[in-house]
């Protein structure tokens, strides 16, 4: 997946497409969040460290299995 300047929320709603599990954004401010990049598609673990190394935002799972995307501590 190719992203040149997509927000957080398109990101989701691409990856969602692709994968069985809900993401979802847990602060509607974070859904803005500018995104470019180059994503593996079968590499969800890798996308999540990326957003959290380039643009401070962590993947939390959840117990139902969901990932729900926060704002990394500083």
């Amino acid at each position: 997946l190719v992203a040149h300047d997509m927000s957080l929320a398109t990101l989701v709603e691409e990856l969602s497409r692709y994968h069985p599990t809900e993401i979802f954004i847990a602060e509607p401010a974070l859904g803005g969040t500018s995104i470019s990049g180059v994503f593996l598609l079968d590499d969800l673990d890798g996308i999540l460290l990326a957003l959290e190394h380039t643009v401070g935002v962590r993947g939390v799972q959840l117990e139902d299995g969901s990932i729900q995307l926060i704002r990394a501590p500083l």
